[in-house]
């Protein structure tokens, strides 16, 4: 090709691509701004204006066997057509058809000297193309945020692992962890001065907006959306003085937690109530108006405050515990005996009631006015209710414990002797192999009380004890008071018993309180032993207990915990890592819960083979069933059943066990066990076939040992049989 016709067919292509560059959308100029090698190559002065250039001619340099009338004839008649489809607004790289260009000009690269030997017009083609590499490193990035906050991986680890993924051909990801997780670069702004400490306020609508779903506002019946708060003290360290007031919430029914706001400081607790309240009282008395979401008009409603009995005293600024007139729900004057304070087990009293907290008529009781009566249809007594975990399980239950295995100085006459004490631990230690795994605790030895977690005296409670403190050398009265307290709380911890066996229950307490003084002596009868009496009417209000237990809210101050690395900057520490996950929160995240899942595949036997694919496991919503220890449940006939085999046909679950031939009570005072759904059951029969619906509840099911036998298997003996009353413990 001629000198002529070469500088011809560069004015022709830069005219081209000026016309093409020109008619772009911003979108693209702006991309192609953020490249470096676009930039670098083009030269762009802006995403606005860009051109090419004279010195752009490296760019189009190309050698071609073609004189210099056929390139000029046919440079009009290609930039004509480019036009024409610029016109119709199609995408670049179908505007530029650089093949055909390439063939119109009959090129050769080796005909000319090309600064870039190794670059061609399909090589422009790419630059204005999404990179399959973007891709690649955008779904590994989300892979990594996931992992990295569900696996609370350290945050010099992770930005160690992002500097190996960039030198592995992903330049795409970021080099830090602050960078890839979104963390916020200051939190000074986000805090203020409260008392001796720091406060930082997030907010309730802020974090119900991305759980108010569509899913759930089809579900939702009415216009109220029902929150359930929790405000208790925890110490984050164990040799640092350093506390936090977290506010945390859940939607009504929900194991989801959120937090509203937080406390951190070195004191018990923050020094003015009404500041730490303020925030969070006034965005809730608003929302309690009503709001716009998703085009529905909803409104909010505080179902209850839930706390435990320092932090209630402190809400509603009343008397502590320790107090003479510390009843919460009646003017029950306390006495002072064995240097703690007690109650009379007969008293008779008058309740206290919502008003006369509000008026404070009772002086001796209040301390002051609570910013908690600036809410309005919010009942100070119903809906601040008494918190099972603490009175019952680490109040009530390890009292108990202490009075039979405790130290030389109790002075209690049916406290266990040392050879009494070795029995018990065989025994929970024995029992502890036939626990299913819903349990996360599982029995140990009872020497160890000191040490027990409240879902371990819970399980003693209504598990355990039915068993062990039925052994030899254990006084009948200690037993029997036992059984009082054993079948009240089974009554209101079951949704189905409570709603008709409430005042049978009340009756239960009332008894146990009374009988455990001549048990245990008058010392016993103290500030959670006398809110006993009160229990079940908190039951009739809410429901169940576990509907209003702190469970689940003690285990989210456990992932708090956890989220600090050093004692410096502990508030600091843990906003960063909430707003991390709430920055990473999929869009419309739901709580998805499975109806019946199977898992753990295995060959069944040649009988059964013809019926469909076997399986080890099957979950229905709480519960797992397995072909092991967790392999019992009781029927909707309240008949107890063992699984051998769990089948998967074309339509259906099939469950092939076999139900115990005998099954009496295992007790008959104060009532008959089979009224809780305890059972004593001997002997299993032929093998029938069930259906998923016909699973009730599961069942704990522990041989009975004997003083010098412990038998190694359910079909060696007589068995107990205790319906379980959560789907995990």
């Amino acid at each position: 090709m001629s000198s002529s016709a070469r500088n011809e067919w560069k004015r022709c292509k830069r005219k081209v691509m000026n016309e093409l560059l020109q008619d772009d959308d911003d979108t693209t100029l702006q991309t192609l701004s953020k490249r470096p090698a676009v930039a670098s190559q083009l030269h762009f002065s802006s995403a606005a204006d860009v051109r090419l250039s004279e010195s752009d001619d490296h760019l189009l340099e190309f050698s071609s066997t073609t004189d210099s009338a056929s390139s000029v004839c046919a440079a009009p008649s290609l930039a004509s057509t480019l036009q024409s489809k610029c016109d119709n607004n199609e995408r670049f790289d179908e505007r530029f058809d650089f093949d055909s260009l390439a063939d119109t000009f009959d090129f050769d690269h080796n005909d000319v000297d090309n600064p870039f030997p190794n670059e061609d017009l399909n090589n422009l083609r790419s630059l204005f193309e999404d990179d399959p590499k973007d891709t690649e490193d955008t779904a590994l990035r989300s892979d990594l945020v996931v992992w990295a906050l569900e696996h609370k991986i350290g945050r010099n680890a992770l930005t160690d692992l992002l500097h190996i993924l960039r030198a592995h051909n992903h330049p795409n990801l970021p080099l830090c962890s602050k960078t890839l997780l979104k963390t916020p670069r200051s939190t000074v702004k986000m805090f203020k001065t409260l008392g001796d400490g720091l406060f930082w306020y997030y907010g309730i609508l802020v974090n119900l907006v991305p759980r108010l779903t569509e899913g759930f506002l089809e579900k939702l019946n009415g216009t109220s959306i029902a929150i359930d708060i929790f405000i208790d003290g925890v110490s984050p360290y164990k040799s640092v003085k350093k506390v936090l007031w977290p506010i945390c919430a859940s939607l009504a029914g929900s194991k989801d937690i959120f937090i509203i706001a937080m406390w951190c400081g070195r004191t018990k607790e923050p020094s003015d109530l009404s500041l730490f309240l303020e925030d969070f009282l006034s965005e809730a008395k608003e929302l309690m108006l009503g709001f716009t979401h998703l085009g529905r008009n909803l409104k909010l409603v505080l179902r209850n405050i839930i706390a435990d009995a320092p932090a209630r005293t402190w809400l509603k600024n009343v008397n502590q515990h320790g107090s003479y007139y510390a009843c919460e729900r009646c003017t029950a004057v306390g006495q002072w005996i064995a240097n703690r304070m007690t109650y009379h087990p007969h008293e008779e009293t008058l309740p206290r009631t919502d008003e006369s907290l509000r008026k404070q008529t009772d002086r001796r009781y209040h301390k002051g006015p609570t910013p908690l009566t600036e809410l309005e249809n919010f009942s100070l007594i119903s809906q601040i209710p008494l918190e099972p975990m603490h009175l019952l399980n680490l109040g009530i239950m390890r009292r108990i414990l202490t009075e039979l295995l405790g130290t030389k100085r109790n002075n209690c006459r049916f406290k266990f002797s040392d050879l009494l004490k070795s029995v018990v631990d065989n025994m929970s230690e024995y029992i502890a192999r036939f626990y299913p795994s819903d349990f996360a605790r599982r029995p140990r030895k009872w020497s160890d009380y000191a040490l027990f977690k409240a879902t371990e005296l819970r399980r003693i409670l209504l598990y355990d004890g039915l068993l062990i403190l039925k052994a030899r050398g254990v006084s009948k009265k200690v037993y029997h008071n036992y059984l009082l307290l054993c079948c009240a709380i089974r009554i209101l911890s079951d949704p189905l018993l409570v709603r008709d066996f409430a005042d049978d229950a009340a009756v239960l307490l009332k008894k146990f309180v009374s009988d455990s003084v001549l048990v245990y002596g008058q010392k016993f009868n103290v500030y959670n032993v006398h809110h006993l009496v009160h229990l079940s009417e908190e039951c009739k209000r809410h429901g169940d207990l576990e509907l209003f237990s702190a469970y689940k809210y003690e285990n989210h101050l456990g992932v708090l915990k956890r989220l600090l690395h050093a004692p410096g900057r502990t508030l600091s520490q843990i906003v960063c890592r909430l707003l991390e996950v709430v920055s990473n929160r999929p869009p419309n995240a739901e709580e998805v819960q499975h109806e019946v899942i199977v898992s753990r595949p295995y060959e069944l036997p040649a009988s059964l083979n013809h019926l469909g694919k076997g399986f080890n496991s099957l979950s229905i919503v709480k519960s797992k069933i397995t072909l092991l220890c967790n392999s019992f449940f009781l029927s909707c006939e309240k008949e107890v059943v063992q699984i051998s085999n769990i089948i998967k046909t074309d339509e259906s679950f099939l469950l092939v066990g076999k139900k115990f031939k005998h099954q009496i009570d295992y007790f008959t005072r104060p009532l008959p066990s089979s009224c809780l759904d305890i059972y004593e059951v001997r002997k299993l029969g032929e093998r029938e076939f069930f259906t998923v619906n016909q699973v009730l509840k599961k069942c704990v099911v522990v041989p009975i040992p004997t003083e010098n036998h412990f038998p190694s298997s359910v079909s060696d003996g007589p068995c107990l049989a205790m319906s379980m009353l959560h789907g995990g413990d």
